[in-house]
């Protein structure tokens, strides 16, 4: 038995789990990040005024080397 409940409850929490991200992306097909770096709904209206929490442009940045730093790498 505990083999089909096994089965059972994985195949319950594999729907759940994609009924849930077909609803996210339904929700997220709205939003545009638009040239101001705002990120807007299709009708206009503001939810982010800058994408991404930091500000920080990713292509631009430099990452720390392990061999330069090792005390921040445990």
């Amino acid at each position: 038995m505990p083999g089909r409940e096994g089965l059972i409850d994985t195949a319950i929490k594999t729907a759940r789990i994609d009924y849930l991200q077909r609803c996210l992306m339904k929700h997220l097909e709205g939003l545009v990040v638009n040239y101001d770096l705002t990120v807007r709904y299709s009708d206009g209206s503001v939810i982010q005024f800058q994408y991404g929490q930091d500000g920080l442009a990713v292509e631009k940045c430099t990452y720390l080397k392990e061999e330069y730093y090792p005390f921040f790498y445990c």
